[in-house]
């Protein structure tokens, strides 16, 4: 099971379903691998007695019947009683005119195959068994929790927010009070402009004598969003995480100075959680908060990294269905546009490599009537290699890293000293400055 298996459905369940689902999918795969082990050394070999195929694997059973029980473990939809049938009559089929194929696996009893089915299906339906009750207990871990205001005695404020003069408390999750003033908030959101237009319900808590307004965030993201309005320094958050909820918020308030302030201090910082698997935790996040600029930066810093399960990990958790989907369509279109780009370098003629038109090792051989003057189609055979192993790479899989450009040029170095020692081209040593920038200069797309 791969994120390439589901391309086109990756927005039918939540990102966390669909990891709960793979981590299933990998027991399986690891309970199949002890279990069918043993199973070829008792049960297999238990209820084909008597059978004298004409290749036996090491387990002293067929080959083929090894190759399908393989099967089975790396793909478990390969159990299945035709697929068994399938196998079995590939094996015992004439090859040619002169090999009948197997008669002894021909002849197996109808009784035995029945008897080997029951022993396999008994051990196949006990390694799906216990992935099931790991999922059922994975599924009562994960089931989300309800969160509710926490009581008691609030936090002291932040430092820096003993306003004079204030009229309004804005309480955090957390339990954290700030005092600020309705003007200020009014004049930068229009939803707390709206909200203190109205007249309040007189069962408003009231502290100290001033209305208090509870919000969803965390004091450290109300701190920071306090901070943004007064003429004190701006604090901003150190985590990323945090930074996107300071703009989730700053966007559901509708605070567009403020918010565009944030991400003019965020941009002048360089964060290491986006390094990596927080390329994708970020864009997951951003996603969720419909965050679009930060959205389109994560998606880009993806693009160096393989998009698997394996690689992602517990973060795509954090996915929703719509969210992969779109990444991976992003994904495709830049991986298509890398493609288009170094396929223009497989014309010698007209593309940017016509500077190889010189090289002495063309791809195909030089038609006799063209032994005067060489065919400009004619690409440089290394270079040619090379451009195309990169592009059949590329083509394989969306969730494959794309290249990534120093990478790509040391390969590119690599490939052409190899040419110049093998080949002695000395005409192509006044070249190894080309840098490959056309490639990158016209790939990346939003």
């Amino acid at each position: 099971m791969t994120l390439d298996d589901l391309d086109g459905q990756l927005d039918i369940m939540p990102g966390a379903f669909l990891y709960e689902l793979w981590k299933y999918h990998q027991r399986v795969r690891g309970n199949l691998l002890l279990d069918l082990l043993g199973f070829r050394m008792t049960g297999a070999r238990g209820t084909l007695k008597d059978l004298h195929c004409v290749k036996l694997s090491t387990f002293g059973i067929p080959s083929w019947l090894e190759d399908y029980l393989e099967s089975i473990r790396n793909a478990p939809s390969c159990f299945d009683l035709t697929k068994f049938h399938i196998s079995l009559t590939r094996h015992t089929a004439p090859t040619t005119t002169l090999s009948s194929g197997c008669s002894s696996c021909a002849s197996i009893p109808s009784e035995t195959i029945h008897a080997f089915w029951a022993a396999l299906t008994a051990v196949v339906h006990n390694s799906f068994g216990r992935a099931e009750a790991d999922l059922l207990l994975v599924e009562s871990e994960t089931r989300p929790q309800s969160h509710t205001m926490p009581t008691g005695q609030v936090s002291p404020p932040p430092e820096n927010m003993n306003l004079r003069e204030t009229d309004v408390i804005l309480q955090s999750s957390d339990g954290a009070n700030f005092r600020v003033h309705k003007v200020i908030l009014a004049t930068s959101s229009p939803f707390f402009s709206d909200m203190f237009s109205l007249a309040q319900p007189s069962e408003d808590e009231i502290v100290d004598g001033l209305p208090v307004v509870r919000l969803p965030e965390d004091a450290e993201v109300l701190h920071s969003l306090a901070t943004m309005l007064y003429p004190i320094p701006s604090v901003i958050p150190k985590s990323y995480d945090k930074v996107l909820d300071l703009l989730a918020a700053s966007q559901k308030y509708d605070m567009v100075a403020v918010q565009s302030s944030i991400r003019t201090e965020v941009s002048q910082r360089t964060f290491l959680t986006l390094i990596g698997t927080g390329a994708f935790r970020a864009y997951a996040i951003a996603s969720r908060k419909r965050l679009t600029p930060e959205m389109e930066k994560a998606a880009h810093l993806t693009l160096d990294h393989p998009m698997t399960f394996e690689y992602i990990g517990e973060e795509i958790s954090l996915f929703d269905g719509w969210a992969l989907r779109d990444l991976a369509r992003f994904r495709r279109r830049c991986r298509d546009r890398v493609v288009s780009c170094l396929e223009t370098f497989l014309h010698c003629r007209d593309g940017p490599s016509k500077i190889w038109d010189r090289c002495c090792q063309p791809k195909e051989p030089l038609p006799v009537v063209l032994s005067l003057g060489r065919n400009p189609d004619n690409l440089a055979g290394w270079l040619h290699d090379f451009i195309s192993r990169n592009v059949g790479e590329l083509r394989s899989s969306f969730t494959r890293p794309l290249l990534e450009q120093s990478s790509f040029r040391k390969q590119f170095l690599a490939a052409l000293q190899t040419h110049i020692k093998i080949q002695a081209a000395s005409s192509a040593q006044d070249s190894t400055s080309w840098k490959g920038s056309y490639t990158w200069d016209n790939y990346r797309i939003n």
